[in-house]
């Protein structure tokens, strides 16, 4: 009997059935059979790798978990022996530091009210001589700069 280009021949006697293929896909056959062997054992020496990490990490996390608490141990007896520390007073500098801090911000409101109240071109004039921090208000300062220069040139 013959299926597409194999035979297949039946013995009837055992009732195995045996196929003939040709040389060139019986050598495809064999190749791919020893690769998913190779890729098999390969997957069991990972498999069996994973499992030993696997096994180490727990170990050290245990050991590791083990000296954590003795050293939580060790410092709660520590806090419980050692004396109190005082607070300190706020030193002069940050004091000094946070007054003006707060001061500044009180002047920038009541500038940001009295701008409100004074004409656009004052504004702009402002502005224009603000100090650029990032590189997007550097652009914006060149553009409100190029934007003067074509007023003053119309």
């Amino acid at each position: 009997m013959q299926i597409g280009k194999r035979d297949i021949e039946v013995d009837v006697e055992s009732s195995d059935v045996f196929i003939k293929f040709d040389p060139i896909e019986s050598i495809e056959c064999k190749k791919d059979l020893l690769e998913m062997t190779a890729n098999g054992i390969a997957s069991l020496i990972i498999s069996e790798r994973y499992k030993a990490l696997r096994e180490k990490e727990i170990k050290t996390r245990t050991f590791m978990k083990r000296n954590l608490n003795e050293i939580q141990n060790l410092i709660s007896s520590l806090i419980e022996i050692l004396p109190k520390a005082r607070k300190e007073k706020m030193p002069a500098e940050e004091k000094a530091m946070k007054e003006f801090e707060e001061a500044k911000g009180k002047v920038e409101k009541s500038e940001a009210r009295a701008a409100s109240k004074k004409p656009v071109k004052e504004v702009k004039q402002k502005e224009a001589r603000r100090v650029p921090r990032t590189k997007e208000e550097m652009l914006e300062q060149e553009l409100l700069d190029i934007k003067r220069k074509l007023g003053g040139l119309a």
